[in-house]
């Protein structure tokens, strides 16, 4: 396991100056190009910036425009701007000063009443809980590897996520079929072993957002374009939490996605996340194109 990320460590923020936060290297890589920066962490170092220079307050909902491919081994610093007589801060993250991500962050204090305007309607769907389902990586042990999705297989071996599918065979792309997509995610062993605990659960819950929000949007193209291998690629990304309580970053959530392809380049993709108790914690949309 010497080889796996730890997330404690990767999700570490450091007060560099009064609005700037630095996270050191070496970070997440995407599990396709593994020395690019996972688009996952650019959400979450937002998240973590704003909770790091406003510890008094909450984050309502991030959006997030991915500007220009990361590195994995050059510090990210976060730029925290407070947009003046407005509820919002605006966070840059760089990369040796070239813009990898911005993001519009609306925050207000903890023990106001505005967690009313994060209502929702929408209901976990009629599953079973995670130990119902089967682990990938226990499966993946079962099946030939040419088989399972690359993309899937490497998200397993990466060893952040203890991932349970609720219908393996559309996680495997047996299945084509365009449907929502539901998956139970944990933490793995080894990553609670060292200190996810440590970790804030909505920065884990944005990783989560990321980690998934391929599968949807590679099984409608694959759909449409038989035989067309294709890594989608994320431009934004806008997510909205609605729980009232601190976020457990070694709980069990399902994740549902949906894709909406408008062209045969370009993909919107739909997802929410439940906690076991069933209660929608976030809700986020991404926008993407073909790589």
């Amino acid at each position: 396991m010497e080889n796996v990320p730890i997330l404690s460590a990767i999700l570490r923020p450091f007060r560099a100056a009064d609005n700037v936060v630095r996270f050191e290297a070496p970070h997440l890589g995407t599990p396709v190009v593994r020395v690019r920066l996972f688009g996952g962490q650019s959400l979450a170092v937002i998240q973590l910036a704003v909770e790091c220079i406003y510890p008094e307050c909450d984050v309502l909902s991030i959006r997030t425009n991915f500007v220009s491919p990361g590195t994995i081994k050059d510090p990210l610093d976060c730029n925290v701007e407070r947009v003046s007589e407005t509820p919002f801060v605006n966070v840059t993250v760089t990369q040796k000063k070239k813009v990898i991500a911005t993001g519009r962050v609306k925050k207000f204090q903890i023990g106001f009443s505005e967690h009313a305007m994060n209502f929702t309607t929408f209901i976990m769907p009629p599953v079973k809980g995670p130990s119902s389902y089967t682990s990938m990586n226990e499966a993946m042990q079962t099946i030939d590897d040419q088989t399972a999705h690359q993309y899937l297989s490497e998200l397993v071996k990466w060893g952040l996520f203890d991932v349970r599918p609720i219908d393996l065979d559309q996680a495997l792309m047996v299945k084509k079929e365009g449907k929502p997509f539901y998956v139970w995610s944990s933490g793995t062993d080894f990553q609670k072993r060292k200190r996810l605990q440590e970790v804030s659960g909505k920065a884990v819950l944005l990783l989560l957002t990321d980690f998934w929000a391929m599968q949807s949007s590679k099984e409608n193209f694959e759909k449409y374009e038989v035989g067309n291998i294709v890594i989608p690629a994320s431009m934004n990304q806008t997510v909205t939490y609605h729980n009232k309580e601190k976020v457990d970053p070694c709980g069990w959530y399902l994740t549902e996605t949906e894709c909406h392809v408008h062209s045969c380049n370009r993909f919107f993709m739909e997802g929410r996340i439940f906690d076991q108790a069933g209660n929608c914690v976030l809700s986020f949309q991404q926008e993407g194109w073909r790589s």
